[in-house]
């Protein structure tokens, strides 16, 4: 409404006599009235401004956990219009009714008590002002935008959270793997506390390692150690040592607490174990994914999970599978380069407390037998392959005495095949002295007997003559066209009687060709090195 008084200081009615001679006036004060047409809404902000408008929110707070109704804050709007009332309506943002609005005075109040580990502890009311007592708000969803409509403001309602969520580890034991070859201060998993409080200063905890000690795979305490450390804020595990030597069977056993330093309160606690073991590269096996390796890092728990599922469905056991390594390399494909992360994990049999690592070659066994769950892996995760580095099938590193023991064994082998060579290469060598005199192992082999023989025999009858020895096929040193008939009974005299025998007891009128004396020599030295033990008896005829 325009006021009166910004056009005019006073208004006053004044009269006059005009008809007698003597002039008389009077004066009189009077109010006039003006009624309003009530032409304007009720608003937060003034429309007509040329200036631009940004409408921020109202912030208001409420503490949790206080019994409702409790007044949080109020609203107030101006009516350009005099004399009209104005009233509130909630109309959007409070689809839960957690909240309640008085429609005359604009004051907010909450309807229940409230918890900030609800689904949200933030939640943005849209206030309508009008002059209709009887505005059906939740009908009217035309326009809710209150940086279009000035009948309309958001008001952003905080719950405070407190402190009323101790922290707590998601597990009760954990597993992890570091391959043996690696260095100092590298980061080798994390075990990290929840806390559901909302508050930044109410979340504040501090990861220690109460305890760490080396173990073999019977569970038999080794060594007290100081392997790993743990950064108190995040729970991350960094090495502190090198492990060589150690991936025979070693694993180590950290007990893990977590305290809030906000209270003293002993409920405020929590204590896991960690299990970290010394593995070698190939018992590692790699997932590749198309995905970024800030994304593999962030669903690797759940795509451990689809492993886990898959292993225990296969085995009937408990498995751990774990990540260790998450990475993202670049390779060609003709004309483009084609980013893919590759993902290192490892499986562990949680199966009746036996804590080990599932060798390389079994864990493939079981991938390679369920192509439906790898299947669905895939579609789930984006993987494009499960299986896995050629290396990751072959055994782990060979102990210093097991290398030892293969050295020792290829030197035996090595002595026994050059004693074969050699026994052959002498034997081809007798075998062909032999041949120069017709004869061959067998008939050697058997005069050795006959004559071990005779000279048994000759031992108990002292009236036994040894038999002449002939070459091969013959049966006297006779004309080889001669054979004794049957019945003949002295085989010397008849031999005797021939005109071509030979009478080899004359040594000067038999002389050996040379060729014949040179293998005769030969063959002597053969018998002596064979240690045949006889001579050749040549029988006079």
């Amino acid at each position: 409404m325009t006021s009166l008084w910004d056009d005019f200081s006073y208004l006053y009615l004044e009269a006059y006599n005009y008809l007698s001679e003597v002039q008389y006036s009077d004066t009189v004060d009077f109010t006039i009235k003006v009624i309003d047409s009530d032409n304007h809404d009720p608003v937060f902000w003034d429309p007509s401004s040329d200036e631009p408008v940004t409408i921020e929110p109202i912030q208001m707070e409420v503490i949790e956990e206080i019994e409702g109704p409790t007044r949080i804050g109020f609203v107030s709007a101006t009516d350009m219009d005099d004399g009209n009332i104005i009233y509130y309506y909630i109309v959007a943002g409070n689809e839960d009714d957690l909240f309640e609005m008085n429609k005359t005075s604009g004051e907010i109040y909450t309807s229940e008590k409230l918890d900030s580990d609800l689904a949200t502890n933030v939640y943005e009311l849209i206030i309508k002002a009008t002059e209709d007592a009887n505005y059906a708000g939740r009908r009217k969803r035309a326009t809710l935008d209150p940086q279009t409509n000035p009948s309309l403001v958001a008001v952003i309602i905080t719950i405070v959270d407190k402190n009323d969520n101790p922290p707590r580890f998601a597990k009760d034991l954990y597993t992890a793997a570091v391959v043996y070859t690696t260095g100092i201060e590298v980061f080798v998993t994390q075990v990290e506390a929840d806390d559901k409080d909302k508050d930044p200063g109410n979340t504040i905890k501090r990861h220690r390692i109460e305890e760490q000690k080396q173990l073999d795979l019977s569970k038999k305490v080794v060594a007290n150690s100081d392997a790993f450390t743990i950064m108190e804020e995040t729970g991350e595990i960094f090495t502190n040592t090198v492990f060589l030597g150690l991936e025979n069977g070693i694993y180590f056993d950290l007990t893990i607490s977590v305290t809030d330093p906000t209270t003293n309160d002993p409920e405020y606690n929590d204590q896991t174990e960690l299990l970290i073991y010394v593995i070698a590269e190939n018992q590692q096996l790699n997932v590749h994914t198309l995905v970024d390796a800030e994304m593999t890092r962030e669903h690797s728990p759940k795509l451990g999970s689809e492993f886990e599922n898959i292993f225990t469905e296969a085995e009937g056991g408990v498995y751990s599978v774990d990540f260790d390594r998450i990475s993202t390399y670049t390779f060609e494909t003709g004309d483009v380069n084609v980013n893919q992360t590759e993902a290192l994990f490892h499986v562990v049999n949680l199966t009746d407390n036996v804590n080990v690592v599932v060798p390389s070659k079994e864990v493939l066994y079981i991938l390679d037998h369920s192509p439906d769950h790898i299947d669905t892996v895939r579609d789930k995760f984006d993987v494009e392959s499960i299986l896995l580095a050629v290396a990751s099938i072959s055994q782990p590193p060979l102990t210093s005495f097991q290398l030892a023991l293969i050295i020792l064994s290829g030197v035996f082998l090595f002595i026994l095949i050059l004693a074969i060579i050699a026994f052959v290469f002498f034997q081809n060598q007798n075998t062909k002295i032999l041949a120069a005199y017709g004869l061959n192992v067998a008939d050697y082999k058997t005069q050795k007997d006959d004559t071990a023989f005779t000279n048994e025999s000759s031992d108990d009858d002292p009236n036994y003559e040894d038999p002449p020895i002939y070459p091969q096929g013959k049966t006297s040193y006779e004309n080889p066209s001669y054979q004794p008939e049957d019945g003949d009974v002295d085989r010397a005299s008849e031999a005797s009687s021939q005109e071509n025998v030979m009478d080899i007891d004359d040594e000067d009128e038999y002389e050996e060709p040379p060729e014949v004396a040179r293998n005769s020599k030969m063959l002597d030295d053969l018998l002596t090195q064979q240690n045949i033990g006889f001579e050749p008896e040549i029988t006079d005829v």
